[in-house]
């Protein structure tokens, strides 16, 4: 591990990151930074430009998630495969 950076390798190969919210997985075969076009300026940056990078996905290039709630005939309901 590359000394005081955490989910680095000492070749400096990142392996995990942490946000402070939900990221959307990009779809099979698309690279990372193709999902979250703002990402590679962040790295190159130290983190010091597009700070919230993870906010602003390519929509076409990410997974969107089905929501929990929903409404169905004037109910709200909540999907069977999340109980």
């Amino acid at each position: 591990m590359m000394e005081g950076v955490p989910y680095c390798n000492k070749n400096g190969f990142v392996w995990g990151i942490k946000v402070p919210v939900g990221v959307k997985h990009a779809y099979e075969k698309v690279l990372f930074d193709n999902a979250y076009p703002e990402f590679r300026a962040w790295v190159t940056s130290n983190g010091a430009d597009n700070k919230d990078w993870y906010l602003h996905p390519a929509a076409e290039k990410v997974v969107e998630a089905w929501p929990l709630f929903f409404r169905k005939e004037g109910f709200l309901c909540i999907r069977k495969n999340y109980l």
